[in-house]
């Protein structure tokens, strides 16, 4: 019972993390200091949940998987990871970036064990960013 609650009170703990990192990066955005709240968002995710973005846009999908699910992220967590490569592959122009939120949404349906439509309607929307 308490190794549920510890994993619960962890999972809970990064979707704070997740949420708090992209409204920083939104706000930094707005106010037109997008590469600095690139380089704090990148920075906030190494220091609080030992998550890499470049590990994350080298790593295969099975290793990758593995290494999102030992830092105990959930597919909504996988979601807003996937904003955030977004996000950086608009801002970088880089399509690196939009190939792996297309597999982080795999995974993402992996992990729930669900076909979520949103997720669908994302991965077809970055498709679409890809090909412009």
């Amino acid at each position: 019972m308490e190794r549920r609650d510890f994993l619960k009170d962890k999972i809970e703990q990064v979707g704070r993390v997740l949420g708090k990192m992209i409204a920083n990066f939104m706000g930094a955005k707005s106010q037109g200091n997008t590469a600095q709240g690139i380089e704090i968002s990148n920075q906030y995710l190494q220091t609080e949940l030992d998550i890499d973005i470049d590990q994350i846009l080298k790593l295969e999908k099975e290793d990758l998987k593995s290494y999102l699910t030992e830092r105990n992220l959930t597919a909504e967590h996988l979601e807003t990871l996937v904003s955030y490569l977004i996000e950086l592959g608009d801002y970088h122009q880089d399509q690196q970036y939009y190939q792996k939120a297309i597999i982080l949404n795999e995974i993402a349906d992996e992990i729930s064990n669900t076909l979520s439509l949103m997720r669908m309607g994302v991965t077809e929307q970055i498709k679409m960013k890809m090909n412009q």
